[in-house]
């Protein structure tokens, strides 16, 4: 029989909620996909250089690219929100 306080707990990865709120999770994740969007982009131009034309590069690097810019886009949004407004000026 273990003693569960004494085991170390794993690191959860960040949950969807997580990145609903964080602007700096956000940021990160959408940093990720654009990466892995550009990564996917580069092998499949590769690919086609070569003569071969990956299917899934094809659907993968827009959706990848797109998704990674829609969180840089909700990361700012998220940023501007936590800000307090200026004296006088409603949000």
């Amino acid at each position: 029989m273990t003693d569960e306080g004494d085991s170390a707990t794993p690191a959860r990865s960040p949950g969807r909620g997580e990145l609903l709120r964080s602007s700096a999770k956000a940021s990160q994740s959408g940093s990720e996909l654009l990466f892995a969007g550009l990564s996917v982009g580069a092998i499949g131009l590769a690919g086609a250089a070569l003569g071969a034309v990956c299917p899934l590069c094809v659907v993968a690097t827009p959706a990848l690219l797109s998704a990674g810019a829609v969180q840089k886009l909700r990361a700012k949004w998220l940023e501007r929100k936590a800000e307090p407004a200026p004296a006088g000026e409603p949000r």
